[in-house]
């Protein structure tokens, strides 16, 4: 057997929510990566037996980037014949790792098998008890609506992914990116239209975090934003 990378999905911020199939994969592999994972799910994974390299340092700059992880992954397996790649959520939905990895992995003769997990939407969805398939759902990174490369559909709950790492476009001058959010969140609804922070529980005892305010008081909001947080809006046509 060839080598190979199993990008593992490892559910939201909680470590009990690793599938089994994952489980199975990372008991029998040589070595074990991760990417944004919490300290407990870092712990949690130490379990299974196999050492585990978190790689943050390798995407800071100069030098680091979403390429050289991939860079890295491709030299591991071709050193270790197989091994893991673990992100939280769902492993395909916001890995920016993988349209490097993918293609390159295919030039040198590896695999690359995805094992599903627990996305972050489904623990936004559970700790709003909303349900999805009767509302219709649009989820964007925060980024892309600062940056107005996308334009939200205020007839749907709209989903602001990775607002814990926004930035403000370089043509926004100010230091708070959040109130460059907020405008640009003001072309599609009012002021006073309702916006909420999910903070997903971690499994360890931890509950969920649910914040409510106006659009116009989103700075404030967001200074509870972390990397585990999702800001919610939710239709124009519905009730908060």
């Amino acid at each position: 057997m060839g080598p190979e990378i199993a990008v593992i999905g490892a559910g939201g911020y909680d470590a009990e929510q690793i599938t089994l199939r994952a489980a199975r994969v990372l008991g029998s592999t040589s070595a074990v990566y991760t990417a944004g994972l919490p300290a407990g799910t870092l712990r949690h994974l130490c379990k299974f037996g196999p050492p585990v390299f978190p790689l943050e340092p390798l995407f800071d700059p100069p030098a680091g980037s979403c390429a050289a992880v991939a860079r890295f992954l491709c030299a591991a397996a071709l050193r270790s014949g197989h091994v893991c790649y673990v992100v939280t959520g769902n492993p395909v939905c916001y890995n920016y790792v993988l349209p490097y990895l993918q293609p390159l992995a295919q030039t040198q003769g590896i695999v690359v098998r995805h094992i599903a997990g627990v996305s972050a939407l489904d623990n936004v969805c559970i700790a709003l008890s909303l349900d999805i398939g009767h509302t219709g759902v649009q989820v964007i990174d925060a980024g892309r609506i600062l940056r107005r490369e996308l334009s939200p559909n205020p007839g749907l709950p709209l989903f602001l992914f990775a607002v814990g790492y926004t930035r403000a476009p370089r043509t926004e001058p100010g230091p708070d990116p959040f109130n460059s959010l907020y405008r640009a969140l003001a072309l599609h609804y009012p002021d006073t239209w309702p916006v909420v922070h999910v903070r997903c529980a971690n499994g360890f005892g931890d509950k969920a975090l649910i914040q409510q305010t106006k659009l116009r008081h989103l700075a404030a909001l967001a200074k509870g934003f972390d990397f585990a947080s999702t800001m919610f809006l939710p239709a124009m046509s519905q009730s908060a």
